[in-house]
């Protein structure tokens, strides 16, 4: 359970900077279903699917590396 809330905050840095790199290429639909929005001024991407396979792959990474 620990592993997940550490698999956390790289899912999130994984789905930011490739939701970055798809949204800003124009991609916005199909599986992934990235979207754009404004915070600050400042132009982000975000996926929830692409965050549920980021999150589930650091979790894995994480529970491979465990003792």
């Amino acid at each position: 359970m620990i592993a997940m809330f550490k698999a956390l905050p790289m899912g999130v840095f994984m789905t930011l900077l490739a939701a970055l790199f798809l949204g800003s290429g124009g991609f916005g639909g199909g599986t992934f279903a990235v979207f754009g929005f404004m915070l600050e001024g400042t132009r982000l991407y975000w996926s929830w699917p692409l965050f549920c396979l980021s999150t589930a792959l650091a979790w894995t990474i994480l529970l491979m590396m465990r003792d």
